[in-house]
C-alpha cells in the first residue's frame, strides 16, 4: 500500500503539473500579446462582455409553456453544479437580464446597476448565486480564461534588488522575469484590481495594436471603454512610472517585469465575484503596502514612493461581478457613494481614485423598494438603476422541481405519494389574485371575470379551458391566457 501511494502522489503531482503548464497559466507579456493576437474574441472584453459571453457559451433552451415556448439559458440550469443549486423558473427574468448585458455591451461598459426586486422566496440570492458558478465553471474553460498581472523584480545571486540590470546567469534570460523561481525573485507585486494586462501599454500603441489584431483576423468586435480609454490601477502607475525612468523610456525593458497570470472566478474566495451584505461603510479602501509588507523586500527604486494598495468587496469583484444583497436595507447614506461609481465606473478610496471594471448587481425585498422611492435621493438612484422584476412562480409544474429538490432530495426519507404536488399546488394557489376585468377588452371580459381561483390554476398549468364555457368562449379565452399571466406584471403586486 506505501508503495501505491507513493505512486499515486507522484503521478498525480506530474498531471498536475502538465495541466498547469498546457493551461498557460503564468505568461510572460510577450506571450500573453501572442494569446491576444490568436483570440481577440477572448481577450479584448471587459467585465459585461466577458458575462455576456458565458451566457451565450452555455445556450438556452426551450421550455414550454400553455401560452408557447421560452428561451431558458442553460447556465440556470447549473449543469456543472447539480440540480440541487439550479434556479427554477424566471425565465422573463433571465431575458430581462441578458439584454441588460447586451445594452452594457453596446455602451462600452456597466452604466447601470442591476437591480433585481421582488417578494421574499422570489429566488434574487439564487439568480445571482447561479451567475456566479456559472462564472467560477466558465473561468476554467479556454473561452472563459481571464489573466491579470503581477510585477516582478527579480534579484542577483547576492540577493540584492536590482530591478533587472543584472548580469550573468540571470542576466541571460532577461524579459523572462514571469519564469524565475521564487528564489530569483526579490520581490512579486500583484495588481489588486485585477487590471487587464494590456493596460499597461500606452493608450496609442494599445489602439494600435488591437487595431492590427481585428484587422488581421477579420474580427468585428465593439472595443469596451475600459481598453479604449482606461488606465492602470493608481498603484500599478506609479510602479510603471518608476520603472520607465529608470530604463529611460525603455519600455520593453518596463515589460520584462511583468508577469501575466491566469485565474479562476471564485465565490467562496472572492476572486471575480463578491457579494456585499447590508453593511454600514463603504465597500472598499486602501492601505499603505509596507504595512504588511517588509520594506526592505521591495525594490530600491520603490522605496521612498509612497502608494497604497486597494481592499475590500469591490476590489474582490473586479473583472466580473458585484453583488449588493439586500442593498435597501442600509442606510441611503451608505452607499450614496454609488451614484458617482455608476456613472462614471470609478469609485474614490482615500488616495485614488479607482476604475471598477466589474458588474453591480443588488437585490431588494419589494417593501424596501417602496419605501425607497419615497426618499428624496430615490430620483438620482432610479436613473442609474435597471430594475429587473422576480416574481413568484405561479406554474404548478414548475413550483414542484423546487419541493423535489429541496424536500425530497434534502430530507434522506420516504415522503408520502402526492404530498409535494399538493404542497406546490396549494403554494400556487395562494398567490393567485383575481383577475381585474377593466383590464380586458370584450368578449374576454366577461368571461375572465367569472374565472374561480382553481380555474385560473388549470389555464396556467396546462391551458385548460373550464368546461362549461362554449367552444367560441373557450376559444377567446384561449388567446387570452398570455395576457392574463401578465396582467399584474406593471403592478407591485406577485
Amino acid at each position: 500500500m506505501e508503495k501505491f501511494v507513493e505512486s499515486f502522489l507522484e503521478d498525480m503531482g506530474q498531471r498536475s503539473k502538465d495541466k498547469f503548464k498546457e493551461g498557460g497559466h503564468i505568461l510572460s507579456y510577450p506571450k500573453y500579446l501572442e494569446l491576444v493576437s490568436d483570440n481577440p474574441s477572448v481577450h479584448l472584453r471587459d467585465a459585461a462582455g466577458y458575462i455576456k459571453d458565458m451566457f451565450d457559451f452555455y445556450g438556452t433552451r426551450e421550455v414550454d409553456y400553455p401560452w408557447g415556448k421560452i428561451s431558458r439559458f442553460v447556465l440556470f440550469d447549473q449543469p456543472f453544479a447539480g440540480p440541487m443549486e439550479a434556479l427554477v423558473g424566471q425565465e422573463e427574468a433571465q431575458q430581462a437580464f441578458y439584454k441588460v448585458l447586451q445594452s452594457f455591451v453596446r455602451a462600452g461598459r456597466p452604466h447601470r446597476l442591476v437591480l433585481l426586486h421582488g417578494s421574499n422566496g422570489s429566488a434574487k440570492s439564487t439568480f445571482v448565486a447561479s451567475i456566479g458558478r456559472a462564472l467560477e465553471h466558465y473561468s476554467t474553460t479556454d473561452q472563459g480564461a481571464v489573466y491579470r498581472f503581477n510585477w516582478v523584480f527579480p534579484t542577483d545571486k547576492s540577493g540584492s534588488s536590482k530591478l533587472g540590470f543584472i548580469r550573468g546567469e540571470l542576466g541571460a534570460r532577461a524579459g523572462e522575469y514571469a519564469y524565475y523561481e521564487d528564489s530569483d525573485v526579490d520581490a512579486r507585486l500583484p495588481c489588486e484590481l485585477k487590471d487587464h494586462p494590456l493596460l499597461l501599454l500606452p493608450l496609442e500603441e494599445r489602439r494600435r495594436l488591437i487595431e492590427a489584431v481585428m484587422k488581421e483576423k477579420g474580427a468585428d468586435l465593439a472595443v469596451p471603454e475600459l481598453l479604449g480609454r482606461g488606465d492602470v490601477c493608481p498603484k500599478c502607475k506609479l510602479i510603471f512610472d518608476a520603472l520607465m525612468a529608470s530604463y529611460r523610456g525603455d519600455l520593453r525593458q518596463v515589460l520584462n517585469h511583468v508577469q501575466v497570470e491566469r485565474y479562476a472566478v471564485s465565490r467562496r474566495y472572492s476572486r471575480g465575484f463578491s457579494s456585499v451584505g447590508p453593511q454600514m461603510s463603504v465597500d472598499g479602501g486602501e492601505r499603505q503596502v509596507t504595512m504588511d509588507r517588509s520594506l526592505s523586500a521591495l525594490p530600491k527604486i520603490l522605496q521612498n514612493i509612497s502608494f497604497f494598495e486597494p481592499f475590500g468587496e469591490l476590489v474582490e469583484g473586479a473583472g466580473g461581478l458585484v453583488e449588493f444583497s439586500d442593498l435597501l436595507k442600509r442606510p441611503v447614506e451608505a452607499f450614496k457613494y454609488l451614484l458617482e461609481t455608476i456613472e462614471t465606473g470609478e469609485v474614490h478610496m482615500g488616495q485614488s481614485t479607482l476604475r471598477i471594471n466589474a458588474v453591480l448587481v443588488a437585490t431588494s425585498n419589494e417593501i424596501h423598494v417602496n419605501a425607497f422611492k419615497q426618499h428624496p435621493d430615490a430620483l438620482s438612484f432610479l436613473g442609474r438603476i435597471l430594475t429587473i422584476r422576480m416574481p413568484y412562480i405561479l406554474h404548478e409544474r414548475t413550483e414542484r422541481q423546487i419541493y423535489e429538490h429541496q424536500v425530497v432530495g434534502g430530507l434522506g426519507k420516504h415522503v408520502a405519494p402526492h404530498a409535494i404536488e399538493v404542497a406546490s399546488s396549494w403554494a400556487v394557489l395562494s398567490r393567485l389574485l383575481k383577475p381585474n376585468a377593466e383590464h380586458f377588452g370584450d368578449p374576454q371580459r366577461g368571461m375572465v371575470k367569472e374565472l374561480m381561483a382553481t380555474e385560473k390554476f388549470d389555464l396556467y398549468e396546462e391551458g385548460r379551458i373550464p368546461s362549461r364555457f362554449t367552444s367560441e368562449e373557450a376559444k377567446n379565452i384561449s388567446g387570452t391566457i398570455e395576457k392574463i399571466y401578465h396582467e399584474t406584471d406593471n403592478l407591485p403586486v406577485y
